[in-house]
């Protein structure tokens, strides 16, 4: 039923004003993605941020199209000083999987490098009294394998998975620390 709700949403482009949807065109597929812990462009909950937990938030998805070898994940903050920055790359997920639960890894994949070097998820982190950022969550389905060992640059894999393409879905959430 939720698949069938999912569906509906997508083609008939009815989802809420706060998550609007847009509707492919020509040869594009969209993913549909979702969190049990914030809905489509709203506030990220401060449990997945540096000022909180700093862990992943659980993520779903669907419509993966049926011919795609490979899954992967990143988190890029669209709004960081120096330009986007990258809080979480993931590749190698079998197509089977259709989502990641909270503070884990998704299954099969192979996480690399942040923009500050770390391995892993870093949750969102603004600085303090900066504007809110966008954070955006995209799942993107490929033709084919991203070919990079764990802990590697983003731009290593990055270029890699835009070249390798043929659907993706965002979750865009937003957060600004505090000023104490």
């Amino acid at each position: 039923m939720r698949r069938a709700a999912i569906a509906a949403c997508l083609l008939l482009a009815a989802c809420s004003p706060s998550a609007p949807v847009t509707t492919p065109t020509g040869d594009e597929l969209e993913i549909l993605v979702e969190s049990e812990g914030f809905q489509n462009g709203t506030a990220i909950p401060e449990v997945y941020t540096c000022d909180g937990r700093n862990i992943s938030p659980a993520l779903e998805w669907f419509g993966v199209p049926e011919d795609t070898i490979e899954l992967a994940l990143v988190v890029r903050d669209l709004d960081a000083t120096g330009g986007v920055f990258i809080h979480w790359t993931v590749w190698g997920m079998d197509p089977g999987v259709t989502g990641v639960g909270i503070d884990s890894a998704p299954e099969g994949g192979v996480q690399g490098q942040t923009s500050a070097g770390s391995v892993g998820y870093t949750g969102p982190c603004p600085q303090p009294g900066d504007p809110q950022h966008e954070y955006v969550f995209t799942v993107t389905a490929m033709r084919g394998k991203v070919i990079a060992e764990e802990g590697a640059e983003p731009a290593n894999v990055l270029q890699r998975i835009e070249d390798l393409k043929i659907a993706e879905g965002h979750l865009r959430g937003f957060y600004a620390t505090e000023v104490s």
